[in-house]
């Protein structure tokens, strides 16, 4: 019952190395794979604040030419606003001013007329009652002197009508040489006031194509200076961002070598540890090895005395019964009761077969049917794991399945193996394992 204590602690103590190895290995990568995600997400954080910083900066450079040119166009169109309500203004006080120098000519050409149509009238009414007088005068004189008068008259008449045709053609000629002046005068005025207006109106032509040649120089000036700054600008932005990509490339490359440096060092700690770890439990399972085959020889020897004893005790029973034997005739012996039948083997076969341990119960450590012994399936619990494919957990449904040496995995076949893994058996070279296994048997 020690020896099989003894076993059963061993078990507990082999599992519980494995299961804190394993969870020492669990706990290393998901440490791991933790800072993988925070370098990633560190980077993808990095990232993004870039690109949103680089758009904000975008943003606020195009909502910056957008309002430059806003400002731009609607400060020309003010300006043109304003040049053209002031043309406006000229046109329309030019206009007053010759319509008001229209209407002072015509109204100073109505009262010369007007004037002259009065004069004349009180010429012709002048001269009409003149003439009326002396025809008065000639018609009292006339009965006075008819003859002489009359002669007279007729010469004075002639000389009047002669006076009155100069003085009508005298008027005529002043009426028409004031008209033709008036009216050259007025062409004159009419012809400077026009040439004025379109001197004014080419001087505003010119001065508005000009400023418009100069607005649009101007602004071809600012447009091309914003290009080239925002040319500039985003050569700029392109340049430190390719330093800032290659930075980070740089800095990610740093970290990625400085962490698969460290996994590295960390997986030879591992292993370095994990190998230090089998060698200790080597040893240790070698000395409580020794201890157990020093113990079963130690039980052996006592059962060996122990069947000597009983060997020779049964040899002194069959003496006494054969001593004993001329009383059974007389009475039946109440001394001893020893029957063929309760006879131990014979000594050969006692001493050619070995003795056996007792049987041990069940424990947590499985024993397989190929095992010779409790110390062999102990010893080879982790073989499975020296074929290339087969992990811890490969290994944990393999013994589920009770398959726990390399002997078992060399004799069994595909489709067994399949079998026993089930869903992990999908992606597995089952035929290459069961060749490894042969192979490490073999060599």
């Amino acid at each position: 019952m020690s020896l099989h204590n003894a076993m059963d602690a061993l078990s507990r103590q082999l599992l519980q190395a494995y299961k804190e190895r394993q969870e020492a290995v669990i706990s290393m990568q998901t440490a791991t794979a933790q800072l993988l995600e925070e370098l990633y997400e560190s980077h993808q954080e990095m990232a993004v604040e870039q690109r949103e910083r680089l758009q904000a900066q975008v943003t606020t450079l195009r909502d910056t030419v957008a309002t430059m040119l806003d400002d731009h166009y609607v400060a020309h169109q003010e300006m043109a606003v304003e040049q053209r309500e002031r043309l406006q203004a000229q046109v329309a006080t030019l206009r007053d001013t010759v319509t008001a120098m229209r209407d002072d000519l015509n109204a100073a050409h109505q009262e010369m007329a007007v004037e002259q149509r009065e004069r004349l009238q009180a010429q012709a009414t002048n001269l009409r009652d003149t003439v009326t007088a002396m025809r008065d005068d000639l018609n009292a004189a006339h009965q006075e002197m008819a003859v002489e008068q009359r002669e007279r008259l007729q010469a004075q008449v002639a000389t009047l009508r002669d006076a009155v045709a100069t003085m009508r053609d005298d008027l005529n000629a002043a009426h028409q040489e004031m008209a033709a002046e008036q009216r050259e005068r007025l062409q004159a005025q009419v012809a400077t006031l026009r040439d004025a207006v379109a001197t004014m109106r080419d001087d505003l032509n010119a001065a508005h194509q000009e400023m418009a040649v100069e607005q649009r120089e101007r602004l071809q000036a600012q447009v091309a200076t914003l290009r080239d700054a925002v040319t500039a600008m985003r050569d700029d932005l392109n340049a430190a961002h390719q330093e800032m990509a290659v930075e980070q490339r740089e800095r990610l490359q740093t970290q990625a070598t400085n962490l698969r440096d460290t996994v590295a060092t960390m997986r030879d700690d591992l292993n370095a540890a994990h190998q230090e770890m089998a060698a200790e439990q080597r040893e240790r399972l070698s000395e409580e090895r020794e201890e157990l085959r020093a113990a079963v020889a130690a039980t052996r020897g006592e059962l060996q005395q122990d069947y000597n004893q009983a060997r020779q005790t049964w040899r002194d029973l069959q003496a006494s019964k054969r001593r004993y034997n001329f009383v059974e005739t007389t009475e039946p012996s109440t001394a001893f009761d020893v029957t063929p039948e309760a006879s131990p083997p014979p000594l050969a076969m006692q001493e050619s077969e070995p003795l056996s341990p007792p049987p041990m119960e069940e424990t947590s450590v499985p024993i397989v049917a190929d095992a010779s012994s409790p110390d062999d399936v102990l010893a080879k619990s982790d073989e499975l794991l020296a074929i290339r494919g087969i992990g811890p957990k490969i290994q944990q449904r393999l013994k589920s399945a009770g398959i726990f040496t390399l002997a078992q995995m060399a004799e069994g076949t595909p489709e067994d193996i399949r079998r026993a893994l089930g869903d992990l058996a999908i992606a597995a070279n089952l035929e290459d394992w069961i060749v490894q296994a042969k192979g490490l048997l073999a060599g």
